[in-house]
């Protein structure tokens, strides 16, 4: 998800416990759209490893909407 909400990088995993991720980019990719990818990723995997990171914001964004949805 955070792909998505930060980066704008649309992305499903392949299947249950695989740790494949499928991208879908356009015919025409640049370099330049490759090195952009790569560092969306590595930013993403980075702040996976920290406190709070990404299961953070997720959590967060969640019990927002729950909370917008109940009221």
């Amino acid at each position: 998800m955070p792909l998505f909400k930060d980066h704008k990088i649309l992305t499903q995993v392949s299947g249950h416990g695989s740790h494949t991720v499928k991208l879908l980019p356009p015919v025409t990719i640049t370099q330049e759209d490759c090195n952009w990818i790569e560092t969306a990723f590595d930013s993403v995997i980075a702040s996976s490893h920290k406190v709070p990171g990404a299961i953070w914001s997720l959590g967060k964004t969640l019990v927002d909407n729950a909370v917008r949805k109940s009221a």
